[in-house]
C-alpha cells in the first residue's frame, strides 16, 4: 500500500472488466512524530531499570532490567518512501525477559469505553538474529485512570508471526474489556520484544530490527499508511471524495436510467459498516438526487429526490462485494441487490443530477475503506446508462459482474 494523502486515486483491478477505486474515510494517526528524525550514533546504554535512551530525535529504547543489554543505531535511510532506523540490540537479558522501542508517551487521547478498538501498525523487518529466540513482537498502548491519570492496563497485539526478513507493514487490532474504573486511552505507543518464559537466564541476544512509520488509530479497521511526520501533532487525513461532472444527459428527471455500482465491504456485518455514499447532487440529504448508501443506521439503502423516497436493501455482509443496480422506466424506481429485486417505489426521479460524488461525504472518523467499482466497462456494463434494464438482464449481468470483481486483488493496508 503506497503512502497517500487524501483524494489520491488508487485503482485496483485494472486488468479486469470492472476496475475499482479505493475510497477511505477520515482517519487520524495519533502518533505525533512518525518520522524518526536524526539518528543517534554509537552504542546506547539503557542504564538502570525503568530508564530509556534516545535512538533518534523522536524515538527511544528502553530495557526492563539493568542487565548487560545494549542498543545501537547501525543504519538509517529510506525504503518504500519511509525514513527508517536499523537498531541492533545485543547483550544479555538477565531478569525481566525483554526490551521495547518507544515512539510516543504522555498524551491522553480521550475516554475509552468497553469495546473500543485500536488499530496498530508499523513497518518493520528483522534484519539479523534468530526469530525463534523471540517470543513476542507486540504493539502496545496504555490505559490510564480518569480519576488520577495513573496507569491502569495496556492494550496490545502480538504480531510476532508477521515479522520476518522482509521490510513491510505489520499490523493488528486490539481492544480491552470494561476496565475496573473509567479510563482514558493514552497514546503511549511502543513495541515490546520478549524472550520465551522458559529460557534460562541470563539470555544472550543479538538482533537487528529495521523500524519505520508507526501508526496508531482509534478504529476497528486500518487505513492506508500516512505520510510520516515530525510535526509534533497528530496527523489527520481527510476522507476521500471522487467527483464526476457532466451527468445531466444521463440522469434526467422522469426519464429511464440504470445505475450500477459495487462496493467491497471490508467492515463488519449488519448496520456497522460506516457511512459510504455514492450520491448525485450536492448540499447534503436535501440536495441528493439519487444516492446509494452503505452506512451505519441505514444498512444498505437507495434514496432519491432528497430523502422523500427510499428502497431498503439487505444488510451489509463483511468481506463481500455488495452490488447495487438501480433502474427506472421513468415512472418508478427499482433496486436490485446482488441481482435480486429489493424493492420498487412508484415515484420517478424528479431532481436533476449533474454531479456524482463517490466517497465518505459525512467525513466521520470511523469509516473503513471501500473499493468502489462504478459499473463494469469491460463487460459492457456502464456506470450510468439512459435506459431501463429488465430483471433478467440484471440477473445475467450480476453473475458476470461478480466473476470479474472476484478477480480484483484486494489492497493490503
Amino acid at each position: 500500500m503506497p503512502l497517500v494523502a487524501n483524494d489520491v486515486p488508487r485503482i485496483y483491478g485494472k486488468n479486469t472488466g470492472s476496475p475499482a477505486v479505493l475510497i477511505e474515510g477520515q482517519r487520524t494517526n495519533l502518533i505525533k512524530r512518525t518520522d524518526p528524525g536524526a539518528p543517534m550514533s554509537g552504542p546506547i546504554f539503557a542504564g538502570t531499570t525503568g530508564s530509556s535512551a534516545a535512538l533518534s530525535t523522536h524515538w527511544s529504547f528502553h530495557r526492563y532490567d539493568n542487565g548487560n543489554l545494549n542498543a545501537e543505531v547501525v543504519g538509517s535511510g529510506v525504503q518504500d518512501g519511509l525514513n527508517y532506523l536499523d537498531v541492533r540490540v545485543y547483550g544479555n537479558i538477565e531478569a525481566t525477559r525483554g526490551f521495547y522501542f518507544i515512539f510516543q508517551t504522555g498524551a491522553v487521547v480521550g475516554a475509552y469505553t468497553a469495546g473500543d478498538n485500536h488499530a496498530y501498525s508499523i513497518h518493520a523487518a528483522l534484519r539479523s538474529g534468530d526469530k525463534a529466540q523471540l517470543n513476542t513482537f507486540a504493539l502496545y498502548s496504555d490505559l490510564t485512570k480518569q480519576s488520577d491519570g495513573s496507569y491502569l492496563t495496556s492494550i496490545s497485539v502480538n504480531v510476532h508471526a508477521q515479522l520476518d526478513r522482509t521490510f513491510k507493514r505489520i499490523s493488528g487490532v486490539a481492544s480491552v474489556a470494561a476496565p475496573a474504573e473509567p479510563a482514558n486511552a493514552l497514546d503511549r505507543f511502543f513495541v515490546t520484544v520478549t524472550i520465551p518464559s522458559t529460557a534460562a537466564l541470563p539470555f544472550a541476544v543479538d538482533h537487528t530490527f529495521r523500524i519505520a512509520a508507526p501508526q496508531f488509530e482509534r478504529s476497528a479497521a486500518f487505513s492506508s499508511s500516512f505520510i510520516p511526520s515530525t510535526a509534533g501533532t497528530a496527523t489527520t487525513r481527510a476522507h476521500d471524495t471522487w467527483t464526476a461532472n457532466g451527468l445531466a444527459g444521463l440522469l434526467k428527471p422522469f426519464q429511464p436510467f440504470t445505475l450500477a455500482v459495487a462496493h467491497w465491504n471490508e467492515g463488519v456485518t449488519g448496520f456497522q459498516q460506516p457511512p459510504l455514499s455514492f450520491g448525485t447532487g450536492s448540499g447534503g440529504d436535501l440536495g441528493v438526487a439519487l444516492e446509494v448508501r452503505h452506512g451505519t443506521g441505514y444498512g444498505r439503502q437507495v434514496r432519491y429526490n432528497g430523502t422523500s423516497n427510499a428502497v431498503a436493501q439487505p444488510n451489509n455482509v463483511a468481506r463481500t462485494w455488495l452490488r447495487t443496480i438501480v433502474t427506472s422506466d421513468g415512472s418508478s424506481v427499482s433496486v436490485y441487490s446482488e441481482g435480486a429485486l429489493s424493492g420498487t417505489v412508484a415515484t420517478p426521479l424528479q431532481v436533476q443530477a449533474t454531479t456524482l460524488v463517490l466517497g465518505s461525504q459525512e467525513g466521520q472518523a470511523k469509516h473503513t475503506f471501500g473499493l468502489i467499482a462504478p459499473g463494469a466497462p469491460g463487460l459492457g456494463i456502464p456506470f450510468i446508462t439512459p435506459r431501463a434494464m429488465t430483471a433478467q438482464e440484471i440477473a445475467d449481468l450480476d453473475v458476470r459482474w461478480l466473476a470479474e470483481l472476484n478477480r480484483i486483488t484486494l489492497p493490503t493496508i
